[in-house]
């Protein structure tokens, strides 16, 4: 397990390494990506779009319990941000590759957890059609998945913040 994490600055540039609990204690901007899949469906003769969301393991050391997007994580010292969504997907989802993905723009944000740690990230954002991908979750990171449709998600972000991640 690597336990240490990109610094950079706001622009996304590297700064160094630390190592990844202090970094979340302190506050320190870190390189990140997350990973949302989608896919459109026909309910009741109306197309919509439904997100692959996880619900993080009891004993994730911050976001525990929490909703959060498809997958998320930090990539290594030197490891290319593909090539660490590729790692992560298949650590937490089993997938074996993600062909079709999309990079979106980069998110920037802070935010302070419950139990105080700090999330400060410049968080690369990728996008993924369903490609009908057989998954198997990691019971260690995630304890349960569910395709959730965009509007009721919204609403639940609105209504209970607190359920979800706030990188989601």
């Amino acid at each position: 397990m690597n336990d240490k994490v990109v610094l950079v600055n706001s622009r996304g540039e590297g700064l160094g390494l630390m190592d990844k609990l202090e970094a979340h204690e302190k506050g320190m901007l870190h390189l990140a990506f997350s990973l949302m899949i989608f896919r459109d469906v026909d309910v009741a003769g109306r197309m919509t779009r439904q997100y692959l969301l996880q619900k993080r393991a009891a004993d994730k050391y911050h976001g525990a319990n929490l909703w959060s997007n498809t997958c998320c994580s930090h990539p290594f010292d030197g490891e290319a941000l593909e090539d660490a969504l590729q790692r992560r997907v298949a650590e937490e989802l089993g997938i074996r590759q993600i062909l079709n993905f999309e990079v979106v723009e980069p998110l920037y944000y802070r935010a302070e957890m419950p139990n105080g740690l700090i999330e400060h990230e410049f968080d690369h954002i990728f996008a993924c059609r369903d490609e009908l991908l057989p998954f198997e979750v990691n019971p260690e990171e995630v304890s349960q998945w569910e395709w959730v449709d965009a509007e009721h998600l919204r609403q639940c972000l609105l209504a209970t913040p607190e359920l979800y991640t706030p990188w989601l």
